[in-house]
């Protein structure tokens, strides 16, 4: 698999996730210390505008608009041009993700989070929830491609208010 190409073997799902973990709590913990009003607002309508997605195409399209934004958000510009070049793949992974339920639950809920911590410059917090929100990703993937049953919804029994933690 080369960089744009979908994934086309399990394996190659696997590979991009593991890129995505290496690279997104990173951009992560440095969007949360180096983000500017502009990087909030555009992240806050990302969250905003996944709560409101009807169709799945759109659902797609703002999911991977957070990550895209979140990596400009970092101030790196090595680290944003890497992750923009992963884009055309994130969009294939994101449509089976998001095309269950918990998916579209799990997204919004992990990435409403994430922008706290970012909001709040908690790059520890940030980088954390990113590597949760990735674990997730990856658990409902790995289900959808094996055709090993979905998981169940996460943000069950998760706190719906942020914590403290989040915005120390």
């Amino acid at each position: 698999m080369g960089l744009g190409e979908f994934p086309s073997h399990p394996q190659e799902w696997r590979y991009l996730m593991a890129v995505r973990a290496a690279l997104e709590p990173l951009a992560a913990a440095l969007a949360a210390q180096n983000h500017q009003p502009a990087d909030i607002a555009a992240l806050e309508q990302n969250v905003e505008a996944m709560r409101h997605a009807q169709t799945l195409e759109r659902k797609v399209a703002v999911g991977v608009a957070f990550h895209g934004s979140m990596a400009r958000a970092s101030g790196n510009a090595v680290l944003s041009g890497l992750i923009s070049n992963l884009l055309a793949p994130f969009v294939s992974s994101h449509e089976l993700t998001l095309s269950i339920d918990v998916g579209v639950a799990d997204g919004i809920f992990d990435h409403e989070e994430i922008l706290a911590a970012i909001r709040a410059r908690n790059a520890d917090v940030a980088r954390r929830l990113v590597d949760e929100h990735l674990a997730r990703t990856a658990e409902i993937l790995e289900g959808l491609i094996t055709g090993q049953a979905t998981p169940q919804r996460k943000t069950r029994g998760r706190s719906r208010t942020l914590s403290q933690e989040t915005l120390a």
